[in-house]
């Protein structure tokens, strides 16, 4: 008998496809127990990903400007245009990011394999497991990087193993703190929630880049702000006045699920809501009384470059997303080394609105 949650499961069995009177036992793939690991951000943002040969991501930021034609006589030539191009260089140092793990043979002493009657655990097995854990750990550091960049406008680098970098101070010559922001004032049952969606809107095509395009709005909402934005009397008020003739609310369609983890809303303004409460070690990714409007489909907006490990056998190759390295000693165990070295960057930094509530 084991407990599971507030259930007690003592045995747990499937049918064999192959063989109907055949029985599988799954026990103790139920009593596995594993944190969340939140990925709608990683699935969501298009990167234009490159592997580079070394740690340092150097590239030019070309600026072209254009100017109106004024009237002139026939006899004139027009005014004279001679803004040329400029350019300028950024330097990126690329973050490394590790864990290591280290399996003894006492960890394995007279453990039972969980789920099971009397197998003994073995070593083979500790040693997967801790590298499934380290792969977990890596893709929620993905996702915390992309969030952190969204709603910071920083680089992610805890412990300074590169330079923090302000892509609003980088791109935009303005700090992330003064940044493009709207405020919904939701408390206010006058006020229109679609009309400050619309403004985010502009905001966003105004500061679009030459040839991107938009195939659409998302909201990445804490989870109060997403609550109070649907339940806006003027949205609500809507449902009721748009009922069509066969006694349904077409406005219905538009809360729905954006997966099946996230709430999602299709406002008047045309901005996809999404309800994002992940939480990381009980902190949440985005702030629960904000939201950050962002473009979709946008090519160029957001940047992962990996750099390669500076070993012996890697240093200066093209690099690969992760490495791990395995150390085997008889009598002290198995030493697992693991590293991932990747900066993320927001290149176009004017197109993601922070939204407040008030």
């Amino acid at each position: 008998m084991a407990q599971f949650g507030r259930f007690q499961i003592q045995k747990s069995v499937t049918r064999d496809l192959g063989n109907l009177n055949s029985l599988h036992d799954f026990s103790s793939t139920l009593l596995e127990n594993s944190p969340n690991i939140p990925s709608l951000l990683t699935e969501l943002i298009p990167l234009d990903v490159e592997y580079m040969n070394t740690s340092t991501w150097e590239h030019d930021d070309k600026v072209m400007r254009v100017a109106l034609p004024s009237d002139k006589s026939y006899s004139d030539r027009g005014d004279n245009f001679d803004a040329r191009e400029s350019s300028k260089t950024h330097l990126f140092k690329i973050p490394s990011f590790g864990i290591q793990t280290h399996i003894r043979p006492q960890d394995a002493l007279r453990s039972r394999v969980p789920g099971t009657k009397d197998t003994l655990d073995s070593m083979d097995r500790l040693v997967a497991n801790d590298i499934r854990d380290i792969r977990r750990s890596f893709a929620l550091l993905q996702e915390k990087c992309l969030a952190h960049l969204i709603t910071t406008g920083t680089s992610y680098v805890p412990n300074g193993s590169a330079p923090v970098t302000d892509f609003y101070t980088e791109y935009a010559g303005t700090s992330a703190a003064s940044r493009p922001t709207v405020n919904f004032v939701l408390s206010d049952a006058t006020k229109y929630p679609a009309e400050v969606g619309e403004d985010a809107r502009a905001l966003i095509n105004e500061n679009l880049l030459d040839g991107q395009t938009v195939s659409g709005y998302v909201a990445l909402c804490g989870r109060n702000f997403f609550k109070e934005r649907i339940h806006h009397p003027k949205e609500e008020q809507a449902r009721v006045d748009r009922t069509d003739m066969w006694g349904q609310d077409p406005l219905l369609k538009r809360l729905a699920n954006f997966s099946k983890q996230y709430r999602m809303y299709v406002g008047a303004d045309d901005i996809v809501y999404v309800q994002y409460d992940a939480k990381i070690g009980g902190v949440d990714l985005i702030n629960t009384n904000e939201a950050y409007i962002m473009p979709a489909g946008v090519e160029g907006m957001f940047a992962r470059r990996f750099a390669p490990a500076e070993t012996m056998s890697y240093v200066n190759t093209v690099a690969l997303p992760e490495y791990a390295w395995r150390s085997d000693n008889e009598h002290t165990g198995t030493h697992i080394m693991y590293e991932s070295n990747f900066g993320d960057y927001l290149l176009s930094p004017l197109t993601i609105i922070k939204a407040t509530k008030s």
